[in-house]
C-alpha cells in the first residue's frame, strides 16, 4: 500500500458529489481487484452513510493515534481466520498468544470470479495458491490517514491515523473504518464488510503494531476455515457470545449463557434461553432472534439472524445453515431468516438421512447412535462445488471408492467434524496421488 501524505485535498462541489456517489457505489459493489499484485488502495468497503461525506469535517481522523507501550515479541506470527473472524497473534519463541476480533472482506456476489460466493479477503490465497504472506514492518505507516479512491484518486481519511500493515499488494490489516471521525478512530463491525482488507478495533490494531514493530518481517497466515489449536478446539475470543464454540456451560461466560450441542458438528455452541425475545444484541454483531428448541420442547433459544450477507453469516459457524422464515418462539406469526444447526448437505457434511444431502449424494451410516456422512461413490474422481471444501476419491472400508472432503493438516483439520481425523490418503485406483481428507 502506498503511503499517502497528510496533505488535505478539499474537493469542489462537483467533485464532492462525484465522490459521494463513488463511495456509495463502493460500499455496495464487491468487484474483485485487478489480476495483478498492486500497491494501490482497494475499494473502501462498507462505510456508514455519514462517514462518506467529503466535506472536510473529519473530526480527529487526521490526527495520529498514540501507540501503546508493549514488550516486543521475539518471533511474532499472525493467523487470520475468515470464518472465525479472528486474528491470533503468537510469539513462537515464548508461547505468548492473544486473540482479537476482526472484520474481513464482503461476500462477492459478482459471478465468474475467483472469490464469487466467498469473502473478498480470500483473493490472496486463491490467486497465489498458498496461505503464508509477509508484513515488512519497515514499510508500515504507523499513522496512515488517507484512503485514495483507485478510480478517481479522491481521498478520505478513513485510516484515521493508525497503522496499516500490508501483507499482499493492497491487502492489509488496519483500523475499523466505521465511524473513523470519532476520537478513538471508530468501531469495528465484526463481519464481512471490507473490500478485502482485515479491519480491527482501533485499540487492537495499535496494540498489535506495538508488539510486532521491532521485527522486520512478520508472517501472516490467511485462511478461510476456523483457526483451531492442536487439540481441535476453536480459537475464540476470551469473552464468548451467541454461537461461540464451546465444550461446557462454563465456557459461555455471559449472563444466561449455556453450551448447546450441535448434532451436525459434534461440537457445542453458546446460546441462552428465551421466551420470546433475546436480550443479546451487541454493537458490531448480527441481530439475535428467539427460536424453538427442538431438543427441549416448550423452550426457546437465541441464535443470529442472517444479515445482508445471507447464508454466509451462518456458514461461518461450524455446521450452521440458514433457515428461512423461522417462527419466533411463542410468537409464530413473526419470522426471520436465522442460523440453525444443520449441515450444508455437501460431501463431508454430517447427516441424518439421504434427504439432508444434496442431489446425487447419499447419507452413509457411520455407526449406531451417530450421524451419517454425505458422500457418493467414485472410481477415481469426485465432484467439487464452488465455495465448499474440495473433495477426493479414496478407497472405503468395503474396497469401493467413496468421496471425502479435503482438509489442510496445517489448519489442524479445521474443516472436519469433531472426532474426524485429517489424514493423508491415496486416491482410489491411482495410489501415486494422495492428499489430506477428513476421515471418520
Amino acid at each position: 500500500m502506498k503511503r499517502n501524505g497528510a496533505k488535505m485535498i478539499k474537493p469542489n462541489g462537483i467533485a464532492m458529489i462525484a465522490l459521494l456517489l463513488l463511495v456509495a457505489a463502493g460500499c455496495a459493489t464487491v468487484d474483485e481487484p485487478p489480476q495483478t499484485e498492486t500497491t494501490e488502495d482497494l475499494g473502501v468497503g462498507y462505510l456508514d452513510p455519514g462517514d462518506s461525506k467529503a466535506d472536510g469535517s473529519w473530526g480527529l481522523a487526521t490526527t495520529c493515534k498514540p501507540i501503546p507501550e508493549r514488550p516486543a515479541l521475539q518471533d511474532p506470527y499472525i493467523v487470520v481466520s475468515l470464518k472465525g473472524l479472528t486474528l491470533r497473534l503468537i510469539d513462537r519463541a515464548t508461547g505468548f498468544e492473544k486473540v482479537y476480533p476482526v472484520g474481513v472482506g464482503a461476500v462477492n456476489r459478482k459471478p465468474g470470479e475467483s472469490t464469487t460466493g466467498r469473502s473478498l479477503s480470500a483473493y490472496p490465497f486463491l490467486r497465489t495458491k498458498q496461505n503464508l504472506f509477509t508484513i515488512d514492518t519497515s514499510k508500515v505507516d504507523p499513522c496512515r490517514i488517507w484512503w485514495t479512491d483507485p478510480e478517481t484518486h479522491q481521498k478520505l481519511p478513513v485510516f484515521a491515523g493508525m497503522p496499516f500493515m500490508g501483507f499482499y499488494g493492497g491487502y492489509g490489516i488496519h483500523g475499523p473504518i466505521t465511524g473513523y471521525t470519532q476520537a478513538n478512530g471508530g468501531y469495528l463491525i465484526r463481519g464481512y464488510v471490507s473490500h478485502g482488507c482485515v479491519r480491527m478495533e482501533s485499540d487492537d490494531i495499535r496494540e498489535v503494531w506495538a508488539y510486532v514493530k521491532g521485527t522486520r518481517y512478520v508472517q501472516v497466515r490467511l485462511q478461510e476455515e476456523i483457526d483451531r489449536r492442536d487439540d481441535g478446539r476453536a480459537v475464540e475470543l476470551e469473552q464468548k457470545w451467541i454461537l461461540s464454540e464451546c465444550e461446557r456451560d462454563a465456557d459461555c461466560n455471559f449472563s444466561g449463557g449455556f453450551c448447546k450441542r450441535n448434532a451436525y458438528s459434534g461440537r457445542g455452541f453458546c446460546t441462552a434461553r428465551c421466551t420470546k425475545y433475546c436480550d443479546y444484541d451487541k454493537k458490531g454483531y448480527p441481530v439475535t432472534f428467539c427460536v424453538d428448541d427442538p431438543d427441549a420442547p416448550g423452550e426457546g433459544y437465541c441464535t443470529y439472524k442472517s444479515d445482508d450477507q445471507g447464508s454466509w453469516t451462518c456458514r461461518r459457524f461450524d455446521a450452521m445453515s440458514e433457515q428461512q422464515s423461522a417462527p419466533r418462539h411463542n410468537q409464530p406469526t413473526k419470522t426471520a431468516n436465522v442460523c440453525i444447526p444443520r449441515g450444508q448437505g455437501w460431501i463431508g457434511d454430517l447427516c441424518y438421512g439421504d434427504g439432508e444431502c444434496r442431489e446425487g449424494l447419499r447419507c452413509q451410516a457411520l455407526g449406531s447412535d451417530q450421524p451419517g456422512l454425505c458422500t457418493t461413490s467414485c472410481s477415481k474422481y469426485c465432484p467439487d462445488l464452488a465455495t465448499f471444501s474440495g473433495t477426493f476419491c479414496v478407497t472405503g472400508k468395503g474396497g469401493e471408492g467413496e468421496c471425502l472432503a479435503r482438509c489442510d493438516s496445517a489448519e489442524n483439520g479445521s474443516g472436519c467434524p469433531a472426532n474426524f481425523r485429517c489424514e493423508k490418503r491415496p486416491r482410489h485406483n491411482q495410489a501415486s496421488v494422495s492428499t489430506y481428507v477428513c476421515v471418520p
